[in-house]
């Protein structure tokens, strides 16, 4: 935890009356929330694991769940990144 964090929790602990252990977990998955493994633009090197309800191809780099249309499952691709949300990534295939 980074001194940030630490100072963050600190002020907000003080206000916060419920269950400790309810409050680090909620704070444990704020932060982590908001890291992506991946960045827009960004070309990366995946094997489609499984397919989504819609017919996409499903990787995941470092967990984080990428959607890939016109792939299927077992294909090694190259990708490049094309949005984020919080949940997910979409992908097309590189050139």
């Amino acid at each position: 935890m980074t001194k940030a964090q630490k100072k963050l929790k600190g002020k907000i602990m003080e206000n916060y009356q419920g269950d400790p252990h309810k409050f680090s977990y909620q704070i444990r998955n704020r932060d982590s929330s908001n890291i992506k493994p991946v960045e827009v633009g960004k070309e990366y090197e995946v094997l489609v694991k499984e397919l989504s309800r819609r017919g996409e191809g499903i990787a995941r780099i470092e967990g984080f769940v990428v959607f890939i249309p016109n792939t299927k499952t077992g294909d090694r691709v190259k990708i490049k990144i094309s949005k984020i949300t919080e949940k997910f990534a979409l992908a097309e295939v590189a050139k």
